[in-house]
């Protein structure tokens, strides 16, 4: 089993933020991902495409190893699957492959520095686990936001993706922290994970502040009230209602800014 870098409470403190131009990609990447769990009664497993000094690959991923099980290109994933609903979530998926998909993973290891990264579709939402750059190094867990919807249609995709993501996150980093002899999660957390953040907008003229990081499990967070608040904000800061500056937000924070040209890419 590779080694994973954990946080110490099972919220997020690394939050990969994207452009909410990809957000219906990974809707779609995720949906067809679940579908083939359900299809191929692999519920238990995850589904991963991974980036490395090669090209993009995708396959069953096994989260103790920290690897895709039998990895093929993109275009080979799910060739042997025959019925018609099969065909299609693959075909689904594969679509999504060859354009937002690598583009986001492709700005988010520009923004680490990273040569290898996956991107996990795990019980219903994105995760990203980012590559150790040595060879004995820790693996880390990165959950995604969506940020800056330019309709209303594309904001509740962002909320839906986000709370996908974090509870994704959540189930890995319990999964991974029992077969590793991690922390157990406290039952209500009472501090926000310092987080740092990787952004893919090159509009924004100065660092956004970073994230909430909100327990989808419960805690002191204040339950559903305080959650429907939390979207209410996000909702008015997607509309152009300036946004506080967060005070936990310092020097040490990444804010990386990196160019999302889909079409002046090559895959």
């Amino acid at each position: 089993m590779r080694k994973y870098e954990l946080s110490s409470d099972g919220t997020p403190d690394l939050i990969v933020k994207l452009d909410a131009s990809h957000v219906e990609a990974f809707v779609i990447a995720n949906r067809s991902a679940m579908g083939l769990s359900e299809e191929l009664n692999t519920v238990h497993e995850s589904l991963g495409l991974l980036k490395s000094s090669g090209n993009f690959q995708a396959g069953r991923y096994d989260n103790m190893a920290a690897i895709i099980k039998n990895p093929v290109s993109v275009e080979d994933f799910g060739a042997e699957l025959r019925l018609p609903r099969e065909i299609v979530l693959v075909k689904a998926f594969r679509n999504q492959c060859a354009g937002h998909l690598p583009a986001a993973m492709l700005n988010t290891m520009a923004a680490l520095g990273s040569t290898a990264l996956t991107l996990v579709f795990h019980k219903g939402g994105p995760v990203f686990v980012i590559h150790p750059q040595e060879k004995d190094g820790l693996y880390r867990l990165a959950s995604i936001r969506f940020e800056g919807a330019r309709d209303v249609a594309e904001e509740r995709s962002c909320v839906s993706m986000n709370q996908a993501s974090r509870i994704a996150y959540h189930d890995m980093w319990e999964l991974i922290a029992e077969k590793q002899g991690g922390p157990e999660p406290p039952p209500t957390p009472e501090e926000e994970p310092h987080t740092k953040d990787l952004i893919d907008n090159p509009t924004a003229s100065t660092p956004p502040a970073a994230p909430r990081s909100a327990n989808p499990f419960g805690g002191d967070t204040g339950g559903d009230q305080d959650e429907a608040e939390d979207d209410a904000t996000e909702h008015r800061s997607a509309f152009g209602v300036k946004k506080q500056a967060d005070p936990e937000h310092d020097e040490n924070d990444i804010d990386a800014f990196v160019m999302d040209d889909i079409d002046g890419m090559q895959f």
